[in-house]
C-alpha cells in the first residue's frame, strides 16, 4: 500500500537572547524632557539564552508492508493431495496447510531400512572376523597383510552402513516435508495451487502474513541524510505514516534501519557511483 511518511527529526538549536527596548521621543534624541529634566524611563526587556529542540519534518513517499511475511513453499516435489486452508484464513504456528503425496518417500524409507539392515549385518560379520584374526596375527599364524585386508573390509562395511543410515534419515525428512505447516501465526494469502497439481521442490504455494506490526519503506534524498543520521545518534526517529490520498493517519512508528543503495544511472562514468538515496524502514503499528 502506497503512502507518504512524515519523519520528525529533532534538531538542536540555540535560541539567542533577545534584547529590545522601547523608547519614547524622537529617534536619536535626548531622553531628557523640556527644561533639562529627566524624561520617561526607558523600558528594557530581556530573554535568557537557552537551548531548545525543535522538529524538522521530512516528507517521503513510501510503501507499507507487513513487518513479518513469508512465502510458503514446498521443500520436496510431489502431487498436492490436500489443501486444508482457504485464502484469508487465520492460522496458528505449526498448523497444517497442505499435504503432498509422500508414497515415493515412504518407499525410499523401506528401501533404506533394508539396505541398513544388510550393511549392519556385514559390519557385524567383518568386526567378528577382525576380532578372530587379531590373536592369530599376534602369534604369527597369519600375515600382517591378511589382517589388514580384514580390517579394510570392516571399514567398508561401516561406511556402507553409514550411507544407508543417511539415506534413511533423508527419506524420513522427505516424508515430514510432505506435510506443509505454517511457520508462524498469521493470515493466509493468495493460494496459487490446487489439489492434483504437480508441485516442484521449492515451488511457492501461498504467502503468510503475520498480524500486527507494519514496515514503511521510503527513499531518503542524499541532502536529507545528514540530518537523519544526526537525529539517529540522539535517539529514536519517529514517523507518522499517512495514506496516499488525504491526511488520514495510517500508523506511527520508529526508524529501524537505513540501507544505502547506489544510483548508477546518475553517476559519472569516470567516478565511482555515489549513494544518491537511502532506503529507510520505519516499524510501527496501525492506528
Amino acid at each position: 500500500m502506497k503512502g507518504r511518511i512524515v519523519a520528525v527529526v529533532v534538531v538542536l538549536a540555540l535560541v539567542a537572547g533577545v534584547v529590545y527596548r522601547v523608547q519614547t521621543g524622537e529617534a536619536g534624541g535626548d531622553a531628557r524632557g523640556p527644561g533639562g529634566g529627566e524624561g520617561r524611563a526607558i523600558a528594557v526587556k530581556t530573554v535568557a539564552v537557552e537551548v531548545r529542540d525543535f522538529p524538522r519534518v521530512i516528507e517521503l513517499p513510501g510503501t507499507l508492508e507487513a513487518a513479518r511475511q513469508a512465502v510458503v513453499s514446498a521443500q520436496v516435489g510431489g502431487t498436492l493431495q490436500k489443501q486444508l486452508v482457504q485464502e484469508g484464513d487465520s492460522v496458528n504456528a505449526g498448523q497444517v496447510l497442505f499435504s503432498l503425496d509422500a508414497r515415493t518417500a515412504a518407499t525410499r524409507i523401506a528401501q533404506s531400512q533394508a539396505s541398513l539392515a544388510a550393511a549392519s549385518a556385514e559390519t557385524a560379520d567383518a568386526e567378528s572376523r577382525v576380532q578372530r584374526l587379531k590373536p592369530l596375527m599376534a602369534s604369527g599364524y597369519i600375515s600382517q597383510q591378511e589382517f589388514d585386508d580384514a580390517a579394510l573390509v570392516r571399514s567398508a562395511a561401516r561406511a556402507k552402513a553409514a550411507t544407508a543410515r543417511a539415506e534413511l534419515d533423508a527419506a524420513r525428512l522427505d516424508v515430514g516435508y510432505a506435510t506443509i505447516r505454517a511457520p508462524f501465526a498469521g493470515r493466509v494469502g493468495r493460494i496459487s495451487v490446487r489439489p492434483g497439481d504437480l508441485i516442484a521442490a521449492g515451488g511457492a504455494l501461498t504467502t503468510l502474513v503475520a498480524a500486527g506490526g507494519l514496515d514503511a519503506r521510503a527513499s531518503v534524498a542524499q541532502q536529507d541524510w545528514p540530518a537523519l543520521a544526526a537525529a539517529r545518534v540522539q535517539g529514536p526517529v519517529a514517523a507518522e505514516i499517512f495514506h496516499d490520498l488525504g491526511d488520514t493517519l495510517a500508523a506511527r512508528g520508529d526508524l529501524v534501519f537505513v540501507d544505502s543503495q547506489l544510483d548508477a544511472a546518475s553517476s559519472d562514468t569516470n567516478t565511482p557511483p555515489l549513494p544518491h538515496f537511502m532506503v529507510a524502514a520505519w516499524r510501527g503499528s496501525a492506528k
